[in-house]
């Protein structure tokens, strides 16, 4: 393509390290860190990247899964401040949500907070924090991957500093950085979220319920996502589990396409449309390819378009005992499909918009309030991908964004 580009990896903390949070440590401001780690690291790339031959001021982010839950944060800090960090964005399968429906809050951090301080002998210690700090590393390591204590959520918490709300109100108070957003999610995210083994519908609405959403409101979501296998997900699982998947449950479609829809894809869609809205320059995408190693009871599920958007041909890092080769036995569309998509991605990196890929006629359609459109990728397409109408499952997406985001 003559589009060199220059990536930088980061480390931040993680787990215990990077995302406890209690009064006492919002008291010193100590909130948040692993998101802060990352803000620190594009400092440096800021102050550093031209040394390597990158430009500072053509900085993309970019990010999957639990990366894209970070470049969302960035994207939401402070109530939508850059400081000049970054100047454009990649989500997949991820977004500037929280990732639970009720966010974390000091109190429901508490009991997971004094549990840690009893299991370090800190508990009667009148500055926690610093009592902390003094537990050698090892010891407290141990005890953050025991089971001593369930955390609420390993990820934002709002501190009235790093994050003023919760990141799905910041969006739709469009307190967010207006920079050139590349966007999209998997068909069958909800696959990966989807809890096994529910059969009934008694026990749909209490998994609904589970995570905090109201006796009423989870009626209303059942009405909205109903036992009808033809109307879950993945489509590549005919009608229900049975035989040696039957342990999935007789509604695993439904309860695929629910969680699916509040984890990702209504996040992505409030996501587009708020980029939308403010006139700012978004392309989003909808993935649905069946890789080698997946089954058809997860479909296209998520992580995998990252093989092809790498251009990971050879499948460098897949040789585990728990992974296959995506591209092992599959026709030279695949390839193809891999091309095209790290194309557009370097695309969107080097020119801030996808569509100088190089890579035939395809064009990416940029995500309009009035004709909002989707770029599917589809290895059963003679194109490999097209454009559709961002209207799948329209109202039950706009009953989550509107009653249970903030």
């Amino acid at each position: 393509m003559g589009a060199p580009i220059v990536a930088a990896s980061i480390n931040y903390r993680l787990h215990g390290w990077g995302f406890l949070h209690s009064a006492d440590l919002a008291a010193e401001g100590s909130t948040n860190l692993g998101f802060r780690d990352q803000r620190l690291a594009l400092h440096w790339v800021k102050e550093n990247i031209g040394k390597f031959g990158g430009d500072p001021k053509h900085v993309t982010i970019w990010g999957e899964s639990a990366g894209a839950r970070s470049v969302g944060a960035q994207l939401v800090a402070y109530g939508g401040r850059n400081d000049g960090l970054f100047h454009g964005a990649v989500l997949q399968s991820g977004s500037s949500l929280p990732g639970i429906l009720k966010p974390a809050t000091a109190s429901s951090w508490a009991p997971y907070y004094n549990k840690l301080l009893e299991a370090t002998s800190c508990a009667s210690a009148s500055d926690s924090v610093s009592c902390l700090r003094r537990v050698p590393t090892a010891q407290l390591s141990s005890i953050f991957n025991s089971s001593f204590a369930a955390a609420p959520g390993w990820g934002q918490v709002v501190d009235n500093d790093f994050f003023v709300a919760p990141g799905d109100s910041l969006l739709k108070q469009g307190k967010f950085v207006k920079v050139p957003l590349l966007l999209g999610a998997n068909f069958d995210e909800g696959t990966a979220y989807a809890t096994a083994g529910i059969s009934t519908t008694d026990q749909f609405l209490a998994l609904v319920k589970g995570a905090g959403v109201d006796a009423s409101i989870a009626e209303e979501i059942a009405e909205l996502y109903p036992d009808d296998p033809a109307l879950g997900i993945p489509a590549t699982l005919e009608g229900r589990p049975g035989g040696s998947i039957a342990s999935f449950g007789q509604q695993w479609k439904r309860v695929a396409a629910y969680r699916g829809d509040v984890t990702q894809h209504a996040a992505r869609r409030l996501t587009a449309q708020s980029w939308a809205g403010s006139k700012v320059p978004v392309w989003s995408y909808h993935w649905n390819v069946l890789v080698n190693g997946i089954k058809p009871v997860y479909g296209a599920t998520h992580f995998q378009e990252v093989v092809f958007v790498f251009n990971n041909i050879q499948a460098n890092g897949y040789d585990t005992p728990v992974s296959a080769n995506p591209l092992t036995g599959q026709p030279k569309s695949f390839i193809h499909l891999a091309n095209l998509m790290s194309r557009m991605w370097v695309s969107f990196f080097t020119q801030g918009n996808p569509n100088y890929h190089q890579a035939g006629s395809i064009k990416w359609p940029k995500y309009e309030t009035k004709n909002p459109k989707n770029l599917v990728f589809d290895v059963n397409t003679t194109k490999l991908a097209y454009g559709s109408p961002d209207t799948y499952r329209d109202e039950e997406i706009s009953f989550i964004i509107d009653h249970l985001y903030s």
